[in-house]
């Protein structure tokens, strides 16, 4: 995502369509971390951030999160690895991955593992919702639909 996408991302955001939503944000880009969690704030979703998949395994054994946003190519391990290793200890836990130089070994990884993701950077505001939504602990009315 380029900073000149959050206008876009933020523009008529007049619902808190994710609601209840607890979410983990994973990159080692702070922008994109900062950028990312300030656009799921406003959608009404509870936010924490990780720089590193060390970190964001640390955060996902203390706070309740229902989906990990992560970038995949990070410093360290991996957004793939960061994925296997919350599966082994939370299977049902969904990932959803993100991703600027998207391959086809990138989509294969993904693809592989039912609770997995991949987005591609850079991303929409409703890119984001779509690949969220699923994941809400509750089941969406038209209400709340964007």
């Amino acid at each position: 995502m380029e900073r000149g996408d959050e206008r876009e991302m933020t523009n008529h955001i007049t619902d808190q369509t994710l609601t209840d939503l607890r979410v983990l944000i994973v990159d080692d880009d702070d922008s994109v971390r900062k950028m990312v969690a300030r656009v799921l704030n406003r959608l009404g979703a509870t936010v924490w951030t990780a720089p590193s998949a060390e970190h964001a395994l640390n955060c996902a054994s203390v706070w309740k999160v229902d989906v990990v946003l992560s970038d995949v190519m990070m410093p360290g391990a991996t957004g793939h690895e960061l994925a296997a290793r919350l599966g082994a200890l939370r299977p049902e836990l969904p990932v959803v991955l993100m991703s600027g130089a998207v391959s086809r070994s990138t989509v294969t990884m993904s693809s592989h593992h039912r609770q997995r993701q991949l987005l591609s950077k850079p991303f929409s505001r409703d890119q984001l919702l779509s690949a969220l939504r699923p994941c809400l602990p509750y089941p969406e009315t038209s209400a709340s639909s964007v």
